[in-house]
């Protein structure tokens, strides 16, 4: 049945001869005792719904120690209590609600970010004290290279240099 203007069904026509009230749309979802749902017979909705279930998720038979009964049951207050669900403060405060807690989510993320990009900088801190050490030593070692080539050349030419006065 339709409560929505224009609709076709009964509930439509009811709405627009003035019979029935026109709800919002959450305002169906008001409701504080859940109690009457554990006695209620299961709708044929409910039970279409157990049996597709049975037949597409399960291959057309639960499995072995599967009550059938508890299993519809469980489909049906499932099925029919959900909206009430996430319309309940339960859920909006519940963390694994992920829409409810989206700011939560965000601040998670970005301090995850930031310790990650922390811990690269401090790789890339330790690769660039690495590369000054090894330049350094690289530089301190053709430093000493050039003073033992310069030694070597200055001891040549002065040993060059009594050929030379005596030729």
């Amino acid at each position: 049945m339709s409560y929505r203007p224009g609709g076709t069904g009964r509930g439509a026509r009811a709405v627009r001869a003035g019979n029935l009230p026109l709800r919002g749309r959450n305002e169906r979802y008001e409701m504080t005792d859940m109690s009457n749902y554990a006695t209620a017979e299961i709708t044929d909705t409910m039970a279409a719904f157990g049996d597709w279930l049975i037949e597409e998720v399960f291959g057309g038979k639960l499995p072995k120690g599967v009550d059938e009964a508890s299993f519809r049951k469980g489909v049906a207050l499932g099925g029919s209590t959900r909206g009430y669900f996430q319309k309940s403060e339960a859920w909006k405060n519940d963390p694994r609600n992920y829409l409810a807690n989206v700011e939560a989510n965000r601040e998670k993320k970005a301090t995850e970010k930031a310790e990650r990009a922390r811990a690269a900088l401090v790789k890339a801190q330790e690769r660039a004290d690495a590369a000054v050490k090894a330049a350094e030593e690289a530089a301190a070692k053709a430093k000493a290279k050039a003073e033992a080539i310069a030694a070597e050349a200055a001891e040549a030419d002065a040993d060059a240099e009594p050929n030379a006065e005596a030729a």
